[in-house]
């Protein structure tokens, strides 16, 4: 799957989803180091990338053969790319 400028999921697309897995997931976290505790209305940061990929774990979409993949990310409000892995490697088990 490649998903870009995607927002959160609504139910639609999670019906959709369901049922079907993905070998990759190539997702945009454009706003990494944004802390926010909503939905953002346009991009990804890393709070709902993660959210995104718990929801597409629990319908079954991506499993542990899943290989994903960050992509799209800005220059504003953006980790390091060592930070941005840590962050990755302590949050996504699939």
């Amino acid at each position: 799957m490649y998903a870009s400028d995607t927002r959160c999921y609504g139910r639609e697309t999670w019906d959709f989803l369901n049922g079907k897995r993905a070998d990759i997931v190539l997702m945009e976290c454009t706003f990494s180091g944004r802390d926010t505790d909503m939905y953002v209305d346009l991009n990804l940061d890393m709070k709902n990338f993660l959210l995104m990929l718990d929801n597409m774990r629990e319908i079954g979409f991506i499993d542990s053969r899943t290989q994903i993949f960050a992509k799209h990310i800005s220059h504003k409000f953006a980790l390091l790319h060592e930070d941005m892995q840590r962050a990755f490697t302590k949050a996504v088990t699939v």
